[in-house]
Protein backbone atom coordinates (compact mmCIF):
# COMPACT_ATOMS: atom_id res chain seq x y z
CA UNK A 1 0.00 0.00 0.00
CA UNK A 2 1.78 3.48 -0.95
CA UNK A 3 1.86 6.17 1.56
CA UNK A 4 -1.00 8.33 -0.03
CA UNK A 5 -3.53 5.14 0.55
CA UNK A 6 -2.09 4.64 3.95
CA UNK A 7 -2.39 8.24 4.72
CA UNK A 8 -6.39 7.97 3.15
CA UNK A 9 -6.67 4.70 5.61
CA UNK A 10 -5.53 6.34 8.28
CA UNK A 11 -7.75 9.50 7.56
CA UNK A 12 -11.12 7.02 7.40
CA UNK A 13 -10.24 5.54 10.55
CA UNK A 14 -9.80 8.84 12.19
CA UNK A 15 -6.44 10.10 11.52
CA UNK A 16 -3.13 8.52 12.92
CA UNK A 17 -2.90 10.91 15.76
CA UNK A 18 -6.16 9.43 17.34
CA UNK A 19 -5.44 5.88 16.05
CA UNK A 20 -1.97 6.13 18.20
CA UNK A 21 -3.89 7.49 21.16
CA UNK A 22 -6.61 4.65 21.10
CA UNK A 23 -3.89 1.98 21.16
CA UNK A 24 -1.92 3.68 24.06
CA UNK A 25 1.39 3.58 21.98
CA UNK A 26 2.08 7.78 22.34
CA UNK A 27 5.12 7.20 24.27
CA UNK A 28 6.63 4.66 21.50
CA UNK A 29 9.21 5.71 18.88
CA UNK A 30 7.56 6.96 15.68
CA UNK A 31 8.76 3.97 13.49
CA UNK A 32 7.67 1.25 16.30
CA UNK A 33 4.13 3.38 16.07
CA UNK A 34 3.69 3.55 12.68
CA UNK A 35 4.52 -0.17 12.56
CA UNK A 36 1.54 -0.98 14.64
CA UNK A 37 -1.02 1.56 13.78
CA UNK A 38 -0.33 -0.24 10.01
CA UNK A 39 -0.89 -3.92 11.66
CA UNK A 40 -4.18 -2.78 13.72
CA UNK A 41 -5.43 -0.81 10.56
CA UNK A 42 -4.39 -4.17 8.65
CA UNK A 43 -6.72 -6.30 11.47
CA UNK A 44 -9.26 -3.76 11.56
CA UNK A 45 -9.59 -3.41 7.68
CA UNK A 46 -10.13 -6.72 7.16
CA UNK A 47 -13.17 -7.28 10.20
CA UNK A 48 -14.54 -4.36 8.00
CA UNK A 49 -15.02 -6.38 5.12
CA UNK A 50 -16.63 -9.39 7.25
CA UNK A 51 -19.27 -7.25 7.76
CA UNK A 52 -19.86 -6.20 3.81
CA UNK A 53 -23.31 -7.57 2.95
CA UNK A 54 -22.83 -10.27 0.24
CA UNK A 55 -24.46 -8.90 -2.66
CA UNK A 56 -22.11 -6.21 -2.48
CA UNK A 57 -18.80 -8.01 -2.11
CA UNK A 58 -17.29 -7.32 -5.61
CA UNK A 59 -17.92 -3.83 -5.75
CA UNK A 60 -16.35 -3.61 -2.35
CA UNK A 61 -13.58 -5.37 -4.12
CA UNK A 62 -13.54 -3.19 -7.10
CA UNK A 63 -13.72 -0.22 -4.90
CA UNK A 64 -10.57 -1.55 -2.88
CA UNK A 65 -8.66 -2.60 -6.21
CA UNK A 66 -9.00 0.69 -7.45
CA UNK A 67 -6.72 2.39 -5.17
CA UNK A 68 -9.28 5.43 -4.78
CA UNK A 69 -10.36 5.45 -0.86
CA UNK A 70 -12.89 8.20 -1.68
CA UNK A 71 -14.76 5.37 -3.89
CA UNK A 72 -13.98 2.68 -1.38
CA UNK A 73 -15.45 4.76 1.69
CA UNK A 74 -18.31 5.67 -0.49
CA UNK A 75 -18.55 1.25 -1.12
CA UNK A 76 -18.42 0.84 2.47
CA UNK A 77 -21.12 3.28 3.20
CA UNK A 78 -23.51 1.28 0.86
CA UNK A 79 -22.44 -2.28 1.83
CA UNK A 80 -22.59 -1.88 5.84
CA UNK A 81 -25.53 -0.62 7.69
CA UNK A 82 -24.33 2.55 9.67
CA UNK A 83 -21.07 1.88 8.82
CA UNK A 84 -19.58 5.31 10.62
CA UNK A 85 -21.29 3.54 13.75
CA UNK A 86 -19.57 0.44 12.84
CA UNK A 87 -16.34 1.13 12.26
CA UNK A 88 -15.92 3.65 14.82
CA UNK A 89 -17.53 0.69 17.18
CA UNK A 90 -14.61 -1.88 15.46
CA UNK A 91 -12.18 0.38 16.04
CA UNK A 92 -13.05 0.52 19.98
CA UNK A 93 -13.03 -3.06 19.94
CA UNK A 94 -10.05 -3.93 18.20
CA UNK A 95 -8.12 -1.18 20.21
CA UNK A 96 -8.86 -2.86 23.02
CA UNK A 97 -7.58 -6.26 21.88
CA UNK A 98 -3.78 -4.05 20.43
CA UNK A 99 -3.22 -1.90 23.45
CA UNK A 100 0.18 -2.41 24.68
Amino acid sequence: MANDDKTQLYDLLGGLDNLVAALHIDALPLEMQLLIVEHFASVLFKRILLKVQDNEVESVKEALNSGDMDRFTQSISKAIPNAQSYISDEISRTANEFRI
